[in-house]
């Protein structure tokens, strides 16, 4: 076995280790850190920190972080940071309000700090004041189209007031996290403008673990994708650390019940074709969702003093889940009727393969259990993880640049497998006679 270092953040109730931390353990680099309040000061050999350290990530050995308190000066930079990126965090979260024209700038600059620096856990430096800057200039040139608040739907009840979450959520510490206080959880939804064409509808749920919403490549790209295809997709803003995972499940489980529920106000065509689709964490959000959210499940089970409304009553089932570099299906679960699953994944995917093949085990257990379930597994070679729509995408540019072959096709094959599935084309044909896919 292994052996690793463990890094201590060495103060009383500290955060539980972040993704991107146990992946710089990991990958045998040191991980960055950041605490409210207090600025890093280093390593060292002991709690007290007496001896400063360079740590050895090869080591099997203890570290423990050193902190002092922020200067003035330093809260000031952290407490103005707070406010500009939590705006931004709200605009981004509803690209439907803004030309796509304006709004693309500006989302460049919120997720180049969010993602370089929040996610890493990386302290303000004058590379954070430059983006600042972009951030502000790009925010005075974005061009509102409509209300941002009509360009979301709340999905839980009043507004997104009423939702199940812990007795403690108003407490809970939001520094340097990709939610905010006061965040809730709702769709963007991308409809197409003759609802009597359309194929199905899509819940889209952007990967980034439990900790972040890669909406830049996983999330409204793939959206577009889906209407050039005929569907209606809709973009999930899940809840996300410091919230429970748990959270994230019931948000995925209420918006399906939300799309239900209102599909004749808002006018969705083909409401009896619901499929899901998830990238990585997005993907094990819809796995977690199957084996304790589904069916006719309802969040008082979990939150016993939560108050279920009408929306609540809905069975939350659905056709298909189209699982992309998310794992591959549910494993040991009491829901009794399981979607079809569409699952993809790369071959060079170091974080969903790093067991090796184990994390196929219940997609094949399912497959031997459950032959009426429609299965159908890719695995593409020479793709590492997050290819998104099929292409890679640099510097969190939203445009794709770099196609990958075979990743370039995967959206097409899955509009095959949702168009059997939904009974607009026949499995089976003769030779030269394709069915035509509808569009």
């Amino acid at each position: 076995m292994q052996k690793y270092p463990t890094y201590h953040k060495n103060y009383e109730n500290a955060p539980q280790d972040d993704m991107e931390f146990r992946f710089a353990v990991m990958s045998r680099t040191v991980p960055s850190i950041i605490r409210k309040g207090y600025a890093f000061t280093g390593w060292y050999a002991e709690p007290e920190c007496k001896t400063k350290v360079e740590p050895d990530p090869y080591a099997e050995a203890d570290y423990y972080a050193g902190w002092r308190p922020w200067t003035d000066e330093e809260r000031e930079r952290y407490e103005n940071y707070i406010e500009v990126i939590t705006e931004a965090k709200y605009i981004i979260a509803r690209p439907k309000a803004y030309t796509w024209e304006s709004f693309l700038p500006f989302f460049f600059y919120a997720n180049k700090l969010i993602f370089e620096y929040e996610r890493f856990s990386r302290p303000l430096d004058d590379d954070a004041d430059r983006l600042l800057a972009g951030l502000a200039t790009t925010k005075e040139k974005l061009i509102q189209v409509m209300d941002p608040e009509k360009s979301i739907w709340y999905i839980w009840g009043n507004n997104g007031e009423n939702m199940p979450q812990e007795k403690d959520a108003a407490d809970y510490d939001y520094f340097y996290r990709f939610d905010y206080p006061g965040f809730k959880p709702c769709i963007v939804p991308f409809m197409l403008p003759d609802q009597s064409k359309v194929k199905g509808n899509i819940v889209v749920i952007a990967g980034g673990g439990f900790s972040l919403r890669w909406n830049q490549t996983e999330g409204y790209c793939v959206a577009e994708e889906f209407n050039k295809r005929g569907y209606n997709a809709f973009v999930l803003q899940r809840r996300l650390v410091p919230s429970p995972r748990l959270d994230a499940l019931l948000d995925l489980q209420r918006a399906v019940r939300y799309l239900k529920y209102n599909a004749e106000k808002y006018g969705i065509g083909a409401i009896e074709h619901i499929a899901t689709n998830g990238y990585s964490g997005g993907g094990g959000t819809i796995i977690g969702a199957l084996e304790e959210c589904y069916g006719l499940r309802t969040p008082n089970e979990f939150y016993p003093d939560y108050v279920c409304d009408e929306i609540d009553l809905i069975n939350s089932d659905y056709d298909a889940a189209l699982l992309i570099y998310g794992g591959f299906a549910p494993r040991q679960t009491g829901n009794k009727n399981l979607p079809a699953i569409f699952a993809a994944v790369g071959a060079r995917d170091s974080l969903i393969l790093r067991d090796g093949f184990a994390r196929f085990e219940p997609f094949t257990d399912l497959l031997c259990s459950n032959p009426e379930i429609d299965l159908e597994l890719h695995i593409f070679a020479g793709t590492e993880h997050g290819f998104g729509t099929g292409y890679a995408v640099v510097e969190q540019l939203y445009s794709p640049s770099v196609a990958y072959i075979g990743t370039d096709r995967w959206m097409d094959l899955a509009d095959d497998f949702l168009q059997v599935r939904f009974g607009l084309i026949p499995r089976i044909y003769k030779k030269g006679c394709r069915p035509v896919p509808m569009y």
